[in-house]
């Protein structure tokens, strides 16, 4: 398949010229005059009026404090003497021109950036943000995401985007206690932040950044779980009591965006960005999109933003062929490192794209607090503050059906500590007391004998009500496993870094003595099966079950769906075993296995998931088993270290640094 197949380019110019000059700048060495650009209108009376425009253009834009984005990235802001440090030119009024620049020279023009902030909305928590910084106060940022967001494309960590912004911060507004963090997960969809939001995020953000356009499935409803979990989400980090501002970033995957007869570069993919949109639009949250702001340069082969081949080699399309890889002398002409992710180069562009958002924000406040406000008001209806309180305040959810309040459970680190209700045998105990953090000593649940056993409690109801839950979506009951294994595919091949995932990720885990693990997709509230040992809990699960007011009530006809699990636990390569993991109360749930063991040379939390029904107080019990993982090792130690239930479907599979991302991440300890 020849580059002609796959890219619809018209010419290949290029986006800045050997001597500096911006794209789209006028020509240089023409040789003609000025007057000679005027022949129509008559020499120096032509000139004279040319020169009066210009001198009222100027003053204009002298007058409002345009924001410029120039070739030597500096973009002039009038700002107080105290938050320039001294440094800048007075103004008769009292004020400094502080020069704010990007730390490096921009890839983007100013018509760029414009085109990708597709929704600002009133950008009352944007400006607040930017009010922080002209003033010289510390901030605190989030990025959000999954393989992007991690850095996945990018030569290093420093080069990944979350790095470059927060450079940006660092050198046009510095101080020294800015708080700049990066929690992006590669290969996981939005559910588990939806989950876990609270415990990533700390209660005063200022700013945080949301990238999950290419990890959710694109192909969903707006009322499926995931959508839901996407705006439950949203509404968790608005809530924070520091409310930050939240900003969507789209990426754009060039290489999968497939559909109507196009194979590649389809402009309305994925549609998880025109849904993401509407939320952006509803909740009033500034958005940009990699696919508005580049695409005008992908399809006409602009030097730097060229798609018809990959920087990175031995990449292959899901049919198995080989990506065409650039060359190395010619890898900066092109964005994509692989199939969905960004190069080095792409990655600063997604940077530019919030850093253009961020000063015009720190543009429009510096206005405000001028004479531009006033003359908005002049020319505005005024809202009364009661009015415009309620404007502000967060409205109700957008999908209809969707949870007011959190549906979700994220028990990890010392939350994970109260969940275990009753144990024998089982410690709560650091695996490495000698570290100095929480995270780096692995607190867990540990017991090491056959026999030991403890019980976890929680909630594995759906808050968003029986009805609600039942109704609206396929999405919303159970799959068969036929179909998780299609939607389980099909999420892999949205993340390019699985197709370099350890040969272990295929593994079922095995039940103890059966030497198969169960299949729990799809698995019913009916009893749960002994295996391996393990005896019949199916008559006490259904009678808890049915207690009053414990189990929310069913709508005729209809099933509720199952509430997923997902218990982390350590794996090693020595002295671990194997554990049961059945319902014994309140809910019911297929009888599971999880395994300790593996032969890799390293110490790692793993995900076992299985699905319980729901009820107010679901208790499930964990027993060390006597028989040997699919590893036999010397020992039965089985380690426990969280626990999450989410009605919101979560693509965080079972690989083993997925676990361990989202402990290191959290923010309790940093």
């Amino acid at each position: 398949m020849g580059a002609e197949e796959l890219l619809p380019l018209r010419g290949s110019p290029s986006h800045s010229s050997t001597d500096g000059s911006r794209r789209g700048s006028p020509e240089r060495g023409s040789g003609r005059s000025v007057l000679q650009a005027f022949p129509q209108t008559g020499g120096l009376s032509a000139f004279a009026a040319f020169v009066t425009g210009a001198l009222l253009v100027a003053c204009l834009l002298l007058a409002t404090g345009s924001v410029q984005w120039s070739r030597e990235s500096v973009v002039p802001l009038r700002t107080t003497l105290s938050t320039s440090g001294g440094a800048g030119q007075a103004s008769p009024n009292g004020a400094a021109q502080q020069q704010l620049r990007l730390p490096w020279p921009p890839l983007l023009s100013a018509a760029d950036v414009q085109r990708g902030i597709t929704y600002h909305g009133t950008g009352a928590r944007l400006q607040a943000v930017a009010a922080k910084l002209l003033a010289g106060q510390p901030i605190k940022a989030y990025t959000l995401g999954g393989s992007v967001t991690k850095g996945q494309g990018a030569s290093t960590d420093g080069a990944a985007y979350p790095h470059r912004f927060f450079e940006f911060i660092r050198a046009a507004f510095p101080h020294s206690k800015h708080v700049l963090l990066n929690k992006g997960i590669g290969g996981t969809s939005s559910g588990i932040f939806a989950a876990c939001a609270e415990q990533l995020v700390a209660p005063d953000a200022d700013l945080v950044f949301v990238e999950f356009t290419v990890n959710d499935r694109p192909d969903l409803p707006l009322t499926d779980p995931q959508r839901k979990g996407f705006e439950q989400l949203l509404r968790k980090l608005l809530r924070l009591p520091g409310r930050p501002a939240v900003v969507l970033l789209h990426h754009y995957p060039w290489w999968r965006a497939s559909g109507d007869g196009r194979r590649l570069g389809l402009f309305y993919y994925p549609l998880t960005e025109q849904h993401f949109t509407l939320l952006a639009h509803y909740y009033d949250l500034p958005s940009v999109s990699v696919r508005a702001a580049l695409y005008p340069l992908m399809i006409n082969a602009v030097d730097g933003f060229k798609v018809d081949k990959v920087t990175q080699r031995h990449r292959h399309m899901p049919n198995g062929r080989p990506l065409p890889a650039a060359a190395a002398e010619e890898r900066a002409s092109y964005f994509y490192a692989d199939r969905t992710h960004p190069n080095d180069r792409g990655h600063q562009v997604l940077a530019e794209l919030l850093a253009g958002l961020v000063l015009g924000a720190a543009h429009e406040q510096q206005r405000q607090q001028g004479a531009g406000k006033a003359e908005q008001h002049a020319v505005w209806a005024q809202r009364s503050t009661k009015v415009q309180q309620a404007l502000t305040a967060i409205p109700p959810p957008m999908i209809p059906g969707n949870a007011e309040e959190p549906t979700s459970l994220c028990a990890i680190q010392e939350a994970f500590q109260s969940v275990v209700v009753a144990h024998q045998g089982f410690e709560w105990r650091a695996e490495r007391p000698e570290e100095a953090t929480c995270v780096g000593q692995k607190w867990a649940w540990t017991a090491s004998q056959p026999g030991d056993w403890a019980e976890l409690q929680f909630d594995s109801r759906d808050a968003a009500g029986p009805l609600d839950a039942a109704a609206g979506s396929a999405g919303a009951a159970d799959a068969s496993p036929a179909e998780e294994a299609a939607a389980e595919a099909a999420d892999e091949e949205e993340e390019e870094e699985e197709e370099e995932a350890a040969a272990d990720d295929s593994k079922t885990e095995q039940t103890a003595g059966a030497g198969k693990q169960e299949e729990t997709a799809g698995s019913s509230s009916s009893s749960s099966s002994s295996s391996g040992g393990g005896s019949s809990h199916a008559d006490s699960n259904s009678t808890a079950a049915s207690g009053a007011g414990a189990a929310p009530k069913k709508q005729p006809g209809k099933r509720l769906p199952n509430a997923e699990v997902l218990l982390s636990h350590l794996r090693s390569y020595e002295g671990m075993g194997v554990a049961q993991v059945r319902c014994v109360a309140g809910c019911t749930c297929s009888t599971t296995y999880l395994d300790g063991t593996w032969e890799q040379q390293a110490t790692l939390q793993y995900i076992h998931r299985f699905k319980v029904s729901q009820h107010a107080d679901c208790r499930v019990r964990v027993r060390v088993m006597s028989q040997a993982g699919s590893v036999p090792q010397e020992g039965h130690k089985v380690s426990l270290m969280g626990l999450m239930v989410s009605h919101i479907p979560i693509r965080m599979h079972t690989r083993d640094d997925h676990a361990e991302q989202l402990s290191n991440i959290t923010r309790r300890l940093l």
